[in-house]
């Protein structure tokens, strides 16, 4: 054993060869702008507010199915698998977005269709800062401003679209809203909205204008509104005590250079006079031939054009009692009056007219354009041209 030892401790071993070190790779440099393309970017305005719209109807409970459900019975408010729901709506313009969006929804009953709830609208500056409002149908109301429920009430959002009218840099929007009734009255508002020291608040030169659409009409590039010029009454329709609103012609309040709207500059004037014309024979518009009465829209339209001409007030109401005065013997062995809205004739003869047109030679074929209602007459000696009750049976 020790002779072993001995002879190990004899053996020389060579010395380690030095290893020598690794390089370290090169560093890696990502371009700025290639790492800007492959980062996650923030959402756009129209994306955040798309985004919030499907989180608040996600939220709420789908419809439950019950047995026998037909396809219509199953179908239901979804804005997902709309591809016209003007929840998308948004527009990108000087000074920020506007942008439609969804606020609340609740479903009263859990089978029930109806839905209900706010809408906003919401504007994001290029900070990113949002505000909102809810428009209403109607000032101080505390209904939902929107209802979707298949074949009765229907109410909210229509068309939303941006213009900077003051020229400060910020465009205004256009909110239309439109709602309905079952067997009921449709109704629709127009309005324009600014940014004011941190909120949205009314565009103060249409504020006092009862519009109920907007479409530039002139070709201008500006977005005018379109009013019946406060010619509108609430009326039951004979027979069916259906509600609807009785109305004139649609006017046009035109947006001029200087941030306004007119009713009575030469662009404003020159649609009239053509939504006026030509002139029926007659102020009182009877149903179609071979039945008894009068037509209340046409004539309401005959009405309003007419005061628009100049016609006095005074013979017009006598016209108007002695035609609606008129009545038969009904089906039923009631009354059947040749006028279903007698008061709401009469008022709109009362009203005093907003502008002024210039005198008309009358024709006896009634015209609608634009959905106006029919053309006026002209003034005559007594003022009221051929305002007979002929053709009513």
């Amino acid at each position: 054993m020790a002779a072993i030892v001995a002879a190990l401790s004899a053996c020389r071993h060579p010395s380690p060869t030095p290893v020598a070190p690794v390089a370290q790779p090169p560093a890696v440099t990502v371009d700025a702008a290639v790492e800007a393309a492959v980062a996650p970017r923030p959402p756009t305005a129209c994306e955040a507010s798309w985004a919030a719209t499907r989180r608040v109807y996600a939220a709420v409970a789908p419809r439950a199915r019950e047995p026998g459900d037909t396809d219509e019975d199953r179908s239901d408010f979804n804005p997902d698998t709309d591809e016209e729901s003007p929840f998308r709506a948004c527009a990108e313009a000087p000074g920020g977005t506007w942008s439609i969006e969804l606020a609340t929804l609740t479903r009263p009953e859990a089978a029930g269709h109806r839905v209900e709830g706010q809408w906003a609208l919401v504007f994001t500056g290029r900070d990113g800062a949002r505000i909102h409002v809810r428009p209403a149908m109607t000032d101080g109301s505390a209904e939902p401003n929107f209802i979707d429920s298949i074949g009765e009430r229907g109410r909210g959002p229509h068309a939303l679209i941006a213009y900077d009218y003051d020229g400060d840099g910020v465009a205004e929007a256009v909110t239309v809203a439109t709602g309905r009734e079952h067997e009921g009255p449709s109704e629709a508002r127009a309005q324009v909205w600014t940014v004011r020291d941190g909120a949205i608040v009314p565009y103060a030169p249409a504020a006092a204008i009862d519009a109920e659409d907007a479409a530039d009409v002139d070709g201008d590039g500006r977005p005018d509104l379109l009013t019946h010029l406060g010619y509108e009454a609430p009326a039951t329709a004979p027979g069916s005590g259906f509600e609807y609103v009785l109305v004139g012609p649609l006017f046009v309040a035109h947006a001029t250079p200087q941030g306004g709207f007119a009713l009575d500059d030469a662009v404003a004037l020159a649609e009239a006079d053509r939504r006026c014309s030509p002139a029926p024979a007659s102020v009182i518009v009877p149903v179609e031939e071979g039945r008894f009465g009068v037509d209340d829209s046409l004539t309401a339209g005959a009405i309003v054009c007419a005061r628009l001409r100049g016609a006095p007030a005074g013979p017009m109401l006598a016209t108007i009692r002695r035609a609606c005065d008129r009545s038969r013997p009904g089906p039923g062995g009631e009354r059947e009056t040749a006028c279903g809205a007698t008061e709401q004739l009469l008022e709109m003869v009362r009203r005093a007219p907003p502008v002024r047109l210039p005198p008309h030679r009358p024709t006896s074929s009634p015209s609608s354009s634009l959905g106006a209602s029919p053309a006026c007459p002209s003034a005559s000696g007594d003022g009221v041209a051929n305002v007979g009750t002929a053709g009513i049976g």
